[in-house]
């Protein structure tokens, strides 16, 4: 019995062979595909350039006390891709949702956007501490608040921001030090109405400014409404001072008063005698030698008083009076060469010095206290031009006091024991002897 050929095993059979080649063929082709993209762009592995900010994922309801510094990655990825890969290319996140207030320790991660070939292989650290807290909002009324008043005579009447409220957020701890919130404003220069743009500052009880915490809004616009005191008339302080109290030798060089000037009120006859300004009760200046403050009352006629009590405060300059005095024929001294070396002539040999100074410190001053030197170290014998110096041992004076209108000098320096010039002798040639001369030595 002849056997007829199986044809579907056959063809399946054909179709096995042949499929195994065909998928042989198509990693071979990958394979080789692969090799040389890879040698025309070749994978690359290394830090990129810059730091990337680090992504905190949490609930609505939390925020981030301590913003985690930005971070470091390693990528891998093909040359082709680190030649146009950028910042925002890279995302490195903290997944913190579903935790509530407290510290953690997180691990980062990190990866390339979709249209990048490549990966993140590392995150430089790998892991950051954040702590979390609650969030909290609360509203408050803005206040208005002169850090310094209007100038005397002068009152704020009235003063409005644009926006009566502004929002406070952050965490629960920082918000609950938050006791109000203040638009201040310097209105020392001001007597006009003013319109104003402020920024807000949230502040404690105590008036200090609370921080990490976020105002909404941070600015308002300010009408600040400001007018003259009714029935208030602004004088000059003018300070006074007892007659020829001063010590010999010493002047009142200048003096100011703060404030400068005062409100009153009373009676018009009175203020009007005045003739725009009030004076102090006279300040003693026995003895003073120094400049002083001195907190004085004031000199207000009766019927008229201060709208507000004001501490004065004086402030007197006392100087010594700067006087000028000629020393003259003051000895020139040399320096620097030895007298028994070198005979040192000196021309001029005495000169005049000027002393600028107080007056007190002058009066003392003796020619002997004055020293004039010749500096000639180093100098040889020869005719030179020098500078002279001048010093001064004297209490409340110094160098800087003294100048010398003829400051410089000629000297001419000659050595008494000059070294002799060692004269060279030439050598005789050595004279020969005869033969017969050196013959004639007797033999023993």
């Amino acid at each position: 019995m002849s056997l007829v050929p199986n044809k579907p095993t056959t063809a399946r059979r054909f179709i096995l062979e042949n499929g195994v080649w065909l998928v042989g063929s198509i990693l071979l082709a990958v394979i080789v595909w692969f090799a040389a993209v890879n040698q025309q762009n070749p994978v690359e592995q290394q830090r990129f350039r810059d730091t990337i900010r680090v992504d905190v994922l949490r609930d609505d309801a939390m925020l981030v006390v301590n913003p985690p510094p930005p971070v470091q990655v390693v990528v891998r990825a093909p040359s082709s891709v680190w030649t146009i890969l950028q910042d925002d290319d890279i995302t490195v996140s903290a997944d913190l949702r579903g935790k509530p207030a407290g510290t953690y320790t997180v691990a980062l991660t990190a990866a390339l956007s979709p249209a990048r070939l490549g990966v993140v292989s590392e995150v430089l650290p790998s892991q950051i501490t954040i702590s979390l807290a609650k969030r909290s909002e609360q509203v408050f009324n803005i206040n208005i608040s002169a850090v310094q008043s209007p100038p005397v005579g002068f009152q704020i009447a009235d003063a409005k921001p644009n926006v009566p409220t502004t929002n406070v957020s952050g965490s629960e701890a920082q918000v609950k030090r938050v006791a109000s919130v203040e638009a201040r404003v310097n209105l020392s220069d001001q007597t006009k109405p003013l319109t104003r743009t402020i920024d807000l500052l949230a502040v404690d009880a105590e008036g200090n400014a609370v921080n990490d915490v976020s105002l909404s809004p941070t600015q308002v616009t300010v009408a600040i409404d400001i007018e003259p005191r009714p029935g208030v008339t602004v004088l000059n302080i003018a300070p006074t001072f007892q007659e020829a109290t001063l010590p010999q030798g010493y002047l009142l060089s200048n003096y100011s008063a703060a404030p400068l000037r005062v409100a009153v009120r009373g009676e018009r006859s009175s203020i009007e005698a005045l003739n725009g300004s009030v004076p102090t009760e006279p300040i003693d200046l026995t003895g003073k030698t120094a400049s002083f403050n001195q907190t004085v009352k004031l000199a207000l006629p009766n019927g008229v008083t201060l709208t507000d009590p004001v501490d004065v405060v004086v402030s007197v300059q006392i100087d010594a009076i700067n006087v000028t005095r000629e020393i003259p024929n003051v000895p020139v001294q040399t320096q620097g060469l030895d007298p028994a070396d070198f005979a040192i002539t000196l021309q001029p040999d005495h000169v005049s010095v000027i002393v600028k100074g107080p007056q007190t410190a002058l009066d003392g001053v003796q020619p002997s206290d004055i020293t004039v030197i010749a500096p000639l170290a180093g100098l040889g014998s020869g005719t030179y031009t020098i500078t002279l110096q001048a010093s001064i041992a004297h209490a409340g004076l110094t160098n800087a006091n003294l100048s010398i209108p003829n400051l410089q000098a000629q000297v001419t320096i000659r050595a008494l024991h000059p070294t002799a010039t060692p004269t060279i002798t030439p050598t005789s040639p050595p004279t020969a002897i005869p033969s017969a001369v050196a013959s004639a030595t007797p033999t023993p």
